[in-house]
């Protein structure tokens, strides 16, 4: 798709979109699955990519740096995508230092600190999580 389309940039970003919503969801497994296809994509639409390759790479990173999950299928994600990021070599190297500089949240979305939310605000949270259960 993205490689016939090269005319067409929006074709690319598209694409781009999807996989970083589908590297972004909390299942590890999902994740895993996610992280072969953007290495598939990375590898043989490299040309037609372009700008997003970076972008891409940080979204693997990401989930290296903030998968905490014990189990053997977040283990496995983790692994596949630190060996991504070594396949990419300096560009894999950049995403990662990005992703550690950015600390927590999602990227290139907002990022809440800790350190900067109200307490009473974190209690009503709290509160209105058990109240759901």
């Amino acid at each position: 798709m993205i490689n016939s389309e090269m005319h067409a940039p929006f074709a690319a970003k598209d694409a781009c979109t999807c996989l970083k919503r589908r590297l972004q969801m909390d299942h590890p497994q999902k994740q895993y699955l996610a992280i072969i296809l953007t290495s598939k994509v990375l590898q043989e639409c490299h040309a037609a990519l372009g700008a997003f390759q970076g972008e891409l790479l940080q979204e693997v990173a990401y989930i290296l740096r903030t998968a905490r999950s014990s189990s053997p299928a977040a283990a496995r994600t983790r692994q596949v995508a630190m060996d991504v990021l070594r396949h990419f070599g300096s560009a894999g190297g950049e995403a990662y230092r990005v992703a550690r500089q950015q600390g927590g949240g999602v990227p290139g979305g907002p990022r809440i600190e800790a350190a900067n939310r109200d307490p009473a605000d974190i209690a009503a949270v709290r509160a209105s999580l058990l109240d759901e259960i």
